[in-house]
């Protein structure tokens, strides 16, 4: 077992992890652009959860207008 502050997240963030399989149909085609729209996003929740305040202002500034 890794000492709690060793691993793949940044700072206080969890890494939540991502595996993909693309085969050259429409579905997949379809799948990795959800993953590539919605992944980095979910970082950026993460980010702002975990208390970093860019994370929080791109959210306000961008998406939400405030967040809690």
């Amino acid at each position: 077992m890794c000492p709690p502050r060793w691993g793949v997240g940044i700072g206080y963030s969890i890494h939540a992890g991502l595996g993909l399989v693309l085969d050259g149909s429409r579905e997949s085609d379809l799948r990795v652009e959800r993953v590539l729209t919605v992944d980095p996003g979910i970082g950026v929740v993460r980010h702002a959860d975990a208390g970093y305040e860019t994370s929080r202002r791109i959210i306000k500034e961008r998406y939400m207008g405030s967040i809690p």
